[in-house]
């Protein structure tokens, strides 16, 4: 059963994610997910049911403030990391039912032990609502608009003013009323400057200028509250004062923490701001003590001495035990009050010197804070990918040429490679081996490569929007809707019958929609979804947006393969370098590791600077790797999907062996005399199978190096003069023997009949052949060009008509449940896949094949055999395309 896309994530065997070193845990990915989701309505409406929740708990915590004075704190970084393992809606709604729960208890509570539990569950729910609001709303914000979305919550809490109000109603003589809107104006202001700085720093991108804005106008602020210490005439200071220190709040306090929210990984966000509410309880608690050691032992102190010619022992102490109860009894003007004004004016200048010399450090410090351009990622990019990248790096071109030589397997028929430097695109492509096409090359330190499979020279350039190249590996079923599409809905010219270009012009339609000027990350992968969405069929595909990154992804049914490695720059220290390629092989021989194999309709985007994002566009249909990767197409060291190459050949000889000897009986196995493979892809199960059977083995064949691999030769009579040249027999390995000899699958017949052939010729008296892939009756349509259905041997023939068809005594195939079976059990360690797209042995394909698309394959191959494709300006003596060449003059 394939997982939901919030959990595609959660359990993998593919190797650590490149460049993040870790797993993210549950909750993060779940977010990641739905941050991927959200439109902007949905975050418009999410944002706003967070405010009013931020009200509902601002006025629970008011309420209960005034009846509940003694503090309580909880273990904040503990309770959050519970966000990160269980998810953050399950932590909020369990943070509910306490909160509720501890609620009840208290109103029904009878006593202070009861009242105490119920407090207890209350604040517990109120911590977690608290945090896990908080942590969301990191989750779906980007850092430059991170600010004006926190400030919805006012979290902030008046540090500076523990004694404001007494001092308010005693120096000032305001009313009580007055005094509380007094008090409250530091929050007030705090939130509202906040909110509107929210917005200005969208556009600035920067927060050090606005932290250090924040502190100077702390330093004005306290100023001001220093002079107007006091007396009726100082009432419009102290309100001035109190806005000015709301705003520097509003400057200081939320930029600081978004600031320093920069420096984490989203794995480890929630622990950061649980940590931030932390420190600051802390930083009150030492606010508190310090406020109230210079209230508690100096006021008294000051009260006795300014009353003291008043000759009433009782009024200090009463005066410093009940303020806003006493004070009253003396209105402004007489003695007493004023003496009494007189010692409220002293503590709160040592309070206000105290405060400003704190502010102090603080403006040093934010001269030393680091100043990252905010953009739309959640983290800078240094931080989540532990790297910076390297603009000037010219190794990449040289790391892609030396990359093909391990790929060249893949495809023989033509090369290419698309470099971006400078902001410019130089492209070196053409029909051909990998070293003829590349007799010269640009550097470059962004670019993409393919060595395709059918004739068409790749990558594809499409000039806009953005400039975008691209490689195709696979193969689209649905291409005449596609280019009924482009043509009359995008209204995009289409110039080659290649798959890949349409795909390309598709993906590039889709980002002309979003109508920008310039595009993001999210564009990208906004983009990707309408790719998905039209087309249909098998790809794993690479792309360039010139200037900006790099793009790999996946078919939602992961058919084709798509790796990703890291490696530490060999050009700039603490960077990393990062490597996209079908087979695992072409990473580990130029040092990359941390390979990660892309999920089903997963995509990675390699963003200038270093950043890497991952991202699952769709929800897989199937996990179905192509089973021809592991039969006959992978180089052997290679490890694709998290199953060795090398394991599962070796497991097809154990299967092919016991499949044998059902057939053939234990007389006919001792009546083999040797072991023969088809080198060399066959070597590997023809080893196991000889040791599984007692036989002797032998590599009678031997392969000439310099002819490639015929089954992608173009053109029929090709195919057949190459066998020859390709393979030459051992006679001595023959002459009189009964001969076994293994292929790799047996496709149109042709090389096992001149296999067979020159085995009789070099003396064996009876031949047998064994297939390690069951017969192939029907065409491959995911990019792998075996054959038309009319061309494939085993089409419409029995096996004892195909064994005399090719001049065999007999002919064995591997049973289709075997060959599964081999390629799940060689998986290293706890595998997701328990299936493989065979429809090229059953008919039956892992995506729906439109009506006539058979058809449609028959004619492709058709004119492609008679040079079609290779001909596009239709004169016969000029087969090269107009982009074969687009490098800088030198």
């Amino acid at each position: 059963m394939d997982k939901e896309p919030n959990d595609l994530h959660a359990e993998q065997n593919h190797g650590p994610r490149p460049n993040r070193h870790y797993e993210n845990s549950r909750g993060v990915v779940r977010m990641e997910a739905a941050a991927a989701q959200l439109t902007t309505t949905k975050r418009w409406i999410f944002f706003t049911s967070i405010f009013f929740v931020s009200y509902a708990l601002g006025l629970d915590f008011l309420v209960r403030n005034t009846y509940v004075p003694c503090g309580r704190r909880d273990p904040q970084p503990s309770v959050a990391r519970l966000t990160d393992v269980f998810g953050r809606i399950e932590i909020f709604s369990v943070a509910v039912l306490l909160n509720m729960a501890g609620t009840i208890i208290e109103t029904f509570s009878v006593n202070v032990q009861g009242f105490a539990g119920g407090a207890v569950l209350h604040q517990l729910g109120y911590t977690l609502s608290v945090l896990t609001i908080e942590i969301m709303i990191a989750d779906f914000t980007s850092m430059k608009t991170r600010l004006f979305f926190a400030c919805l919550f006012p979290f902030a809490f008046m540090v500076h003013g523990n004694y404001l109000f007494t001092l308010l109603v005693v120096s000032y003589n305001f009313t009580v009323e007055g005094a509380t809107r007094v008090a409250s104006l530091y929050s007030f202001c705090a939130t509202v400057v906040g909110s509107v700085l929210g917005l200005v720093v969208i556009k600035i991108r920067r927060l050090k200028e606005v932290i250090l804005v924040g502190i100077v106008l702390w330093f004005v602020g306290g100023g001001l509250i220093y002079h107007y210490r006091g007396g009726t005439g100082s009432k419009s200071g102290v309100i001035g004062g109190e806005i000015v220190i709301g705003t520097a709040a509003g400057f200081f306090s939320w930029p600081t923490y978004v600031l320093i929210q920069t420096t984490a990984r989203h794995e480890y966000l929630s622990i950061l701001i649980s940590l931030i509410f932390t420190v600051n309880s802390i930083g009150q608690a030492f606010g508190n003590c310090v406020s109230g050691a210079i209230w508690t032992q100096t006021l008294f102190e000051e009260l006795n001495k300014n009353l003291g010619p008043f000759n009433n022992a009782t009024l200090a102490p009463a005066v410093y035990a009940a303020p806003l109860y006493v004070v009253p009894e003396y209105p402004i003007g007489t003695p007493e009050r004023d003496a009494i004004v007189v010692s409220y004016r002293y503590i709160q200048r040592i309070l206000t010197i105290v405060a400003i010399c704190i502010v102090v450090p603080m403006f040093v410090l934010g001269l030393l804070v680091h100043n990252p351009q905010l953009s739309d990622r959640q983290t800078q990019p240094e931080v989540e990918s532990g790297d910076l990248g390297d603009p000037k790096s010219v190794t990449a071109a040289v790391d892609l040429y030396e990359s093909l030589f391990y790929l060249q397997h893949r495809g023989q028929d033509a090369a290419g490679i698309s470099v971006c430097h400078g902001g410019h695109v130089y492209q070196r492509k053409d029909n051909g081996m990998a070293q003829k096409v590349f007799s010269q090359f640009s550097d470059g330190n962004s670019l993409i490569k393919n060595l395709p499979g059918w004739s068409e020279a790749q990558p594809f350039y499409i000039n806009s929007p953005y400039g975008v190249s691209m490689s195709v590996n696979g193969n689209l079923i649905n291409s005449d809707y596609l280019r009924k599409f482009l043509d009359t809905e995008a209204r995009r010219h289409v110039n080659s019958e290649s798959d890949s270009e349409l795909l390309l012009n598709v993906f590039a339609n889709s980002l002309q929609e979003l109508g920008k000027i310039r595009i993001n990350t999210e564009d990208i992968f906004t983009a990707l979804r309408d790719v998905y969405a039209k087309c249909n069929g098998a790809f794993a595909c690479t792309a360039m947006v010139t200037g900006f990154g790099v793009l790999g992804f996946r078919d939602a049914n992961g058919i084709r393969p798509l790796c990703l490695g890291s490696r530490p720059s060999q050009t700039l220290k603490g960077a990393k370098d990062y490597f996209l390629a079908s087979e695992s092989v072409a990473l580990k021989q130029l040092g990359f590791t941390d390979i990660y194999h892309l999920l089903p309709g997963e995509a990675v985007f390699l963003e200038k600077g270093g950043i890497v994002h991952h991202r699952q566009i769709v929800e897989r249909r199937s996990y179905t790797p192509d089973a021809f990767e592991y039969v006959y197409f992978a180089r052997p060291e290679s490890l694709i999907d998290g199953i060795s190459v090398h394991r599962s050949r070796q497991n097809m000889g154990v299967k092919l062996a016991n499949k044998m000897r059902k057939v053939l009986g234990e007389q006919g196995i001792r009546d083999i005399d040797v072991v023969i493979p088809v080198p060399e892809t066959s070597n590997t199960a023809a080893a196991t199978l000889a040791t599984r059977l007692g036989v002797e083995f032998s590599s009678a064949f031997v392969k000439n190096r310099y002819v490639f691999r015929t089954f992608i030769l173009p053109g029929q009579d090709a195919r057949k003069k190459g066998i020859r040249r390709k393979l030459s027999p051992i006679e001595s390995e023959f002459k009189g023997k009964r001969v076994c000899i293994v292929d790799d699958s047996i496709v149109r017949g042709n090389t096992s009949r001149e296999i067979v052939q020159m085995a009789r010729e070099a003396g064996a008296i009876h031949v047998i052949v064994v297939s390690c892939s069951p017969a192939i009756r029907n065409p491959h349509i995911y990019g792998i060009d075996l054959a038309d259905p009319t061309e494939l041997v085993a089409y419409q023939r029995t096996t004892e008509e195909i064994a005399k068809h090719i001049g065999a005594d007999t002919v064995i195939f591997q049973d289709l449940s075997d060959l599964t079976a081999a390629c799940v059990e060689a998986a290293e360690g706890k595998s997701e896949i328990h299936d493989f797209e065979v429809g090229v042995f059953s008919g039956k394909y892992s995506t729906e094949v439109p009506e006539g698309y058979f058809e449609h394959l028959s004619n492709l191959r058709g004119n492609k055999e008679k040079g079609g494709l290779l001909i596009p300006n239709g004169n016969p003596e000029y087969s090269e395309d107009i982009n074969m060449y687009n490098l800088a003059s030198t």
